[in-house]
């Protein structure tokens, strides 16, 4: 099968569209998390999941559990799903990697297997490549870090869910200020969400509970040394430093 977007699968979950088996792979985990969660929606009311949800760490399954887990009958629904994380560890262990690929030739319709593989170290990624046997029998998505822009808009879409609002310029400043960085942007806001009142959050208060002021950010330095602005790179030099994780 060819290999899809973030956006193709939530596409093909906004008609209504399933595949029998999904392989959720690339260096963003928070994407995987969501995606995982997207289809366990998409393929199940609340009611059913009780008896028709599954989900396991391939460390923690043998090939007997995993025979089990792909080939029981949905109950008092029209199917089940199955999430097994951390697939990678079946690549060392034959056993259940047999089961796996013969389950993979010919797929149950009554069951939705979500494959998920954590985000390769950073010494190995220059060299990871995608199952290319899962690949072919799946369909398949690889997630990789969100675009800045779509960052920003992913922050303001998750702090709609938690109630709350951000006046303008505040959700690009909070992504920024994090690095764009999912996880640590799922946290911020998780704390503004605890602290959230009617008003919109300014980007000034932004700044105040990140630590981070407007302009000052890590981009912003970055910027100003591309853009050989020297006086400005210069004065940015100590307050980026002072950052949570930009220490020397």
């Amino acid at each position: 099968m060819p290999r899809h977007s973030h956006d193709d699968l939530l596409r093909a979950l906004g008609r209504s569209e399933l595949a029998p088996v999904y392989y959720l792979h690339g260096t963003e985990d928070i994407l995987k998390e969501e995606l995982a969660r997207a289809i366990v929606d998409g393929a199940l009311q609340p009611h059913e999941r009780d008896f028709n949800f599954d989900q396991r760490s391939a460390q923690q399954l043998d090939a007997e559990e995993l025979h089990s887990l792909v080939n029981t009958l949905p109950m008092l629904a029209e199917r089940r799903v199955v999430v097994i994380r951390d697939i990678e560890a079946w690549k060392k262990k034959a056993s259940q990697r047999a089961v796996l690929t013969k389950y993979l030739e010919n797929p149950s319709l009554d069951t939705v297997l979500v494959l998920v593989e954590s985000a390769p170290s950073e010494e190995k990624r220059r060299d990871w490549e995608p199952d290319a046997e899962i690949v072919a029998r799946s369909y398949a998505v690889n997630l990789e870090p969100l675009e800045p822009a779509r960052v920003a808009r992913w922050v303001a879409f998750h702090a709609k869910r938690l109630g709350v609002t951000f006046a303008e310029g505040a959700a690009e400043h909070l992504a920024a200020s994090a690095g764009y960085e999912l996880g640590a942007l799922r946290s911020e806001l998780e704390k503004f969400a605890s602290l959230a009142g009617d008003a919109p959050v300014t980007r000034e208060q932004v700044g105040d509970l990140v630590g981070v002021r407007h302009g000052e950010t890590l981009e912003d330095w970055v910027d100003a040394v591309l853009g050989d602005e020297l006086p400005k790179a210069l004065a940015l030099t100590t307050p980026v430093l002072e950052q949570s994780g930009c220490r020397g």
